[in-house]
């Protein structure tokens, strides 16, 4: 059973991931000017990797 549970896990990992990609997708392309809000979120955290 503990290899089933471990394909259910892994299974739900790649559709999680999936849905993430493909809802972020659609944001931007849906988006248009609210893209900007997200760059400017996003903007931050690289800017602090670097500087780290």
């Amino acid at each position: 059973m503990s290899e089933s549970s471990g394909g259910a896990t892994g299974l739900l990992g790649v559709l999680l991931g999936a849905f993430i990609v493909v809802g972020l997708g659609f944001f931007f392309l849906t988006g248009g000017g609210h893209g900007d809000k997200v760059n400017v979120r996003v903007e931050p955290p690289a800017i602090a990797a670097p500087a780290k």
